[in-house]
């Protein structure tokens, strides 16, 4: 068996132990062998993946030609076989002919041996390995870096533990280095190595550990260690003796030791467990000032509050849900300022200490009532709703607010905020900082801004309404959402032009992109770019920008066909924003594209449950539940929704689709009769009044469908690939259906990945072709 060597420096041996010098010497082609055999021999690379990455500056022929030449020359230096083909479209490299360190690596992980996967780090993936004008190769060769050097972290931090708990105390301490030494940006295994030092009596050096972290992140990033490492090192000074305390190093359950990313340039990266790796605290310290300051001062009332024994023995635990604004200004277009407040007051109070917020600011809730209240906060478990409601007297925007407990009705009014639209900041922190003394009855005074931080107030209004357009409307009638994209880009625009240093809009621009790319409105191609490029601003001016985290997330995964790729980025979202819905949506949107369906209803749960009022997550999950083949799961969902919030479109029309897949199909036309009255569309009810049977019910699906293509028509809509596909499925147009899915792949159309879960092919997606297309697709690989 030939052996490729890539960690630390880079060999090929054969089955006799010789150097395989000839291949050693031509670094294209060993860069080549390297990428078929990652993430380990047996992966499946697509041919036109391996051209666009490592021959982009040549047309399709020459590019082609290229490849077969690589690989004429490779299979020469390797035993037959040893490259093996599956059809004209993928390549692998056969594991039981060659092996690499990266694969041994990989399972003396995955078995548990730290020290042997440690091991087998002896430096940086591929040293000194560049190819001219092949800049996606850097962009792969720098993200298998990464990966790599993840594990061997991960594995010295687990080997740290392991010989602490065996009582190894040296053991400990030298992998405890091991793995500070891997990530110099990490804080917690910084601090967790110090602490070992302390431990084994060696201060001297943990005293040194600190300084040159401490210079570290001077140089690096214009900031000081963290609370919890100033902390720690003054307990070591202060001590006479070693700590004789026990403490975790293994970088999973020590919550007093978060990974800490600076906030320019690295980030945060949960654990193997996916657990948060930052705490509540060190993500405070390092939010942007705007943010941290009202919650540190609420933070502070609170602190107040909870030292007084008889409020805080009695009180339980405290959950607040942030309805939506009521816009009182009677004018649409003021609609972003009641969503942006809102979600504003919710962002800047979810850190506080003693309550967890949930906010459903752009939720589509009904105007509820003080009956409807007391029933939402015995459905979902919340002890304090929010009513909010914004007016216009003058030139100015006046918002009031109250504070209902939700057991008792009890409503305490909170004093009104007055501004105008240049001054919605400002308004926000004093509205949260207002709620917040509000909630725990102790008085937590205004915020003062550090104003050499602060965003310009336009771009900031600008940002506030593109993030309305994009996110308000997720769902929009067919033909609406090429506009919301254009007008969203043109916002974020706006607003970036004004203030290069907005790091939320860059990361709206690259949210927009990544949507256009996911829905077929863009090519991939173009919106990959597009996408990538400004979530690097926004992660460039503020690594705490979960969305921007989430967009890399589902475009690279897309990129390299490796879903292993997205959610690795995805925790790191995770830990830079826990609290962000969107980036759960992201990452269900990815365990679908790997037909992993449990996994994403976890996902889109978990997104539900930030933002319960919105409807769009309750119908991701319910939607998950019909493609993994449980539409009676689905159908309980849509029910418990409708029942308090009959007015929820999506709810309506995934009732409908639940009773088609269960066979109901006279209820399934009842529920689609109804959403029709509801809608105003008379025509349609009236055929559907006297419709009955599975036949009935095709034949009207076929008929609605040719009345939105005629529709399309009339606006001359540009068909795009995906949307063909809709159309010819939903009218019944099998033929065309099928032609136009030969014409495309997930590398050009990655929402082919989802294609048996597409409303459109439910009455198809059973049949003995569309199943053997379904099996052509695949899925997203990785996991």
């Amino acid at each position: 068996m030939h052996r490729l060597t890539m960690l630390g420096e880079v060999g090929l041996v054969d089955a006799a132990g010789r150097d395989v010098d000839s291949l050693l010497r031509q670094p294209k082609h060993i860069a080549f062998l390297a990428y078929l055999a990652l993430p380990e021999p047996g992966t499946w690379h697509r041919r036109d993946s391996i051209i666009g990455t490592f021959w982009p500056e040549h047309d399709q022929s020459r590019a082609r030609s290229a490849l077969r030449s690589a690989l004429h020359t490779v299979r020469r230096h390797l035993p037959e076989g040893a490259i093996k083909s599956r059809g004209d479209y993928e390549l692998s490299v056969d594991g039981e002919l060659v092996t690499t360190d990266v694969a041994v690596m990989k399972r003396y992980f995955a078995a548990g041996q730290y020290a042997d996967a440690l091991e087998q780090y002896r430096g940086e993936l591929l040293p000194g390995v560049y190819i001219a004008q092949a800049e996606g190769f850097d962009q792969w060769l720098e993200l298998q870096r990464s990966r790599t050097r993840s594990i061997a972290q991960k594995s010295a931090a687990h080997l740290a533990s392991i010989c602490e708990k065996q009582g190894n105390l040296p053991g400990a301490v030298d992998a405890a280095r091991r793995a500070a030494e891997l990530d110099p940006d990490d804080e917690g295994a910084t601090r967790r190595w110090i602490a070992l030092l302390d431990r084994v009596g060696d201060r001297a050096q943990a005293f040194a550990v600190y300084e040159r972290f401490r210079d570290h992140m001077s140089e690096a990033f214009g900031i000081r260690p963290s609370a919890e490492t100033i902390a720690l090192l003054d307990d070591v000074r202060t001590r006479r003796e070693p700590s004789a305390a026990t403490i975790s190093v293994s970088g999973i359950t020590n919550a007093a030791a978060p990974h800490f990313r600076a906030p320019h340039g690295s980030t945060a990266v949960p654990q193997d467990d996916g657990t948060p790796v930052a705490t509540r605290g060190a993500w405070l310290r390092y939010r942007a000032p705007w943010l941290a300051a009202p919650i540190v001062i609420a933070m502070v009332g609170w602190a107040a509050f909870s030292s007084q024994p008889d409020r805080r023995d009695a009180a339980p635990p405290r959950s607040l849900v942030i309805l939506p604004m009521t816009n009182e200004t009677h004018d649409p277009k003021l609609d972003y300022v009641a969503s942006g407040i809102a979600e504003g007051i919710a962002r800047r109070l979810e850190g506080i200490g003693g309550i967890s917020v949930r906010s459903g600011a752009r939720s589509d809730w009904h105007r509820s009532t003080r009956h409807d209240i007391i029933d939402l906060g015995q459905r979902f478990g919340f002890t304090i709703v929010l009513k909010s409601s914004v007016r216009k007297i003058g030139d100015s925007l006046e918002v009031t607010a109250s504070a209902i407990e939700a057991s008792t009705g009890e409503e305490r009014t909170i004093a009104a905020q007055r501004f105008l639209t240049s001054g919605i900041r400002d308004a926000e922190s004093r509205l949260a900082a207002a709620i917040g003394g509000v909630v725990f009855r102790a008085p937590i005074p205004a915020p003062t801004l550090q104003r050499r931080d602060e965003i310009d107030p336009e771009s900031y209004r600008l940002m506030l309404e593109g993030v309305h357009e994009l996110l308000s409307n997720v769902q929009p009638p067919n033909g609406t959402g090429g506009a919301r994209y254009t007008n969203a880009v043109a916002l974020f625009t706006q607003a970036v032009n004004i203030d290069p240093l907005n790091a939320r809009a860059w990361s709206g621009l690259s949210s927009v992109a990544s949507a256009q790319v996911t829905t077929d409105f863009v090519p991939f191609d173009e919106g990959y770019d597009r996408a990538t490029a400004a979530a690097a601003r926004a992660l460039a001016l503020d690594s705490l920008q979960g969305s921007a985290w989430a967009t890399l997330a589902i475009m690279r995964a897309f990129k390299y066909r490796d879903l292993d790729v997205g959610l690795a980025l995805i925790k790191r979202a995770q830990a830079a924003e826990p609290g962000n819905p969107e980036v759960f949506l992201v990452k269900g949107t990815l365990l679908m594209s790997a037909h992993l369906y449990d996994q994403a209803i976890d996902a889109f749960r978990m997104a539900r449950q930030l933002d319960p009022l919105t409807s769009n997550y309750l119908d991701k999950e319910a939607s998950a539940e019909l493609c993994a083949g449980r539409p009676g799961k689905a159908l309980a969902l849509y029910q418990a929704e409708l029942a308090i919030n009959p007015s929820d479109r999506l709810a309506r029309a995934g009732l409908t689709r639940s009773f088609a897949q269960l066979g109901r199909w006279n209820e399934a036309i009842a529920s689609w009769r109804n959403d029709a009255s509801l809608a105003g569309d008379s025509s349609l009810t009236a055929a559907l009044q006297n419709a009955r049977g599975e036949n009935a019910y095709w034949a009207l699906k076929h008929a609605a469908a040719r009345k939105r293509l005629d529709a399309m028509k009339q606006r001359k809509d540009r068909m795009r690939p995906l949307r063909v596909i809709h159309t010819s499925f939903g009218v019944g147009d099998t033929a065309s259906g099928y032609a136009a899915l030969e014409k495309l792949t997930p590398a050009t159309t990655p929402a082919l990945y989802r294609l048996e879960c597409m409303p459109e092919t439910d009455e198809f997606r059973d049949t003995p072709h569309f199943r053997a297309v379904l099996g052509r697709i695949g899925s997203l690989g990785g996991g």
